[in-house]
């Protein structure tokens, strides 16, 4: 481990929950049913926040939680009889 390094902090730097507080481009997608470029677009609009670690792209799980909590709902279609 080197001075200043964020990676070990990163693997043990869990929310009280439990929960990891960054996930992976690619688990993100997985969960969310959304592709890479979506993923991308939403970080480039401010909808859901992303750090970096090196090269790789880290989704802030508090936002995504919060996007997908502020997706609209569906609403049953009612057939005319």
């Amino acid at each position: 481990m080197s001075i200043g390094s964020t990676e070990p902090a990163l693997q043990t730097n869990e929310a009280a929950s439990g929960r990891p507080r960054f996930q992976e481009i690619k688990h993100f997608c997985a969960e969310n049913n959304v592709s890479h470029v979506t993923t991308y677009k939403l970080i480039n609009e401010g909808a859901i926040e992303a750090v970096k670690l090196g090269r790789k792209t880290l989704i802030v799980v508090e936002s995504a939680d919060a996007w997908a909590a502020s997706l609209p709902r569906m609403k049953p279609k009612t057939r005319a009889a």
